[in-house]
């Protein structure tokens, strides 16, 4: 605010700092009374000065300033720790300090942003694979099936579902020219795990006997025969759970129990040469029946 005066003809100003009590403060920066107490507790918005005498509280232009500033960090995601941080920075003049604190701020929001564009694509992606499943209709027949006794060969390990390509490779390396069919997978427990124990098999002709490889931990064995319920998964490894669930309730309505190794046989997956699109996976999944 300026007041003038006169002296010796001449018009002169001098200035007068406008000074507000808290409630006049909170009309003016637009925060409540409440928000102001609890910025000075915190130390992010401390008044001018308060009244020995009386104990109000009164804020001035730079507080104004300030409580401009607090505001708009608030809009920008800021915590109220970062911003009391970055106050009390300004008010020990390291300005520096502070805009160091704001570009660490800009980065972080970066990589935020970069994460929920990830998210969005994958949940593009998973709202397209239900509108397609819906626009396919008719879903692949479960069946009962009698499954015979079949030579393989056989490396076993324990580890995530997704490590499985190199001990596929392996024993096609070193098997492939036995093979009668694609490798597939035995789960002998009854629950998922992270870290799963899998043999990865490769059916064998009955004449192959033990091929002579770099890869001496595949061991050729007879799988027995056994009954099962069965059926084709179409599309990613991620929705097989879909598949689980449809023929598990299969096996309840019939009053049968799930038997050990569950297989996942492999008709069509990810390419080794040209990838494929996971839509056009194709995995056969064979539930043996509880004897």
């Amino acid at each position: 605010m300026k007041r003038r005066w006169r002296w010796g003809g001449l018009r002169c100003y001098y200035s007068i700092a406008m000074e507000y009590r808290i409630g006049d403060f909170s009309l003016v920066s637009r925060l409540s009374v409440k928000t102001l107490r609890y910025y000075h507790e915190v130390g992010i918005l401390e008044p001018a000065r308060i009244d020995p005498i009386t104990g109000y509280r009164w804020y001035d232009d730079e507080s104004l300033r300030k409580a401009a500033l607090v505001k708009r960090l608030r809009e920008l995601d800021f915590s109220l720790e970062e911003i009391a941080d970055i106050a009390r920075l300004e008010a020990e003049g390291r300005t520096d300090e502070g805009l160091a604190r704001l570009a660490a701020k800009a980065r972080e929001m970066g990589e935020r942003i970069e994460r929920f564009q990830r998210i969005k694509v994958e949940i593009d992606g998973f709202i397209a694979a239900e509108r397609e499943a819906e626009e396919a209709g008719d879903l692949e027949p479960i069946e009962s099936i009698e499954i015979d006794g079949q030579l393989v060969a056989k490396i076993g390990y324990r580890g995530k579902y997704s490590g499985m390509g190199p001990y596929i490779g392996a024993v096609y390396r070193t098997y492939g020219r036995w093979a009668t069919g694609p490798c597939f997978a035995l789960y002998g427990e009854a629950e998922y795990s992270d870290e799963a124990a899998i043999d990865v098999c490769l059916p064998l002709k009955p004449d192959a006997g033990k091929a002579a490889g770099e890869h001496d931990e595949a061991k050729v064995e007879l799988l027995p025969g056994c009954r099962a319920f069965g059926l084709v998964h179409r599309g990613p490894y991620e929705r097989i759970g879909d598949s689980y669930r449809r023929l598990f309730g299969e096996l309840r309505e019939k009053g049968l129990g799930a038997g050990l190794p569950i297989r996942e046989i492999y008709l069509i997956g990810p390419g080794t040469i040209l990838p494929r699109s996971p839509k056009s996976f194709r995995t056969r999944i064979v539930v043996p029946i509880a004897e």
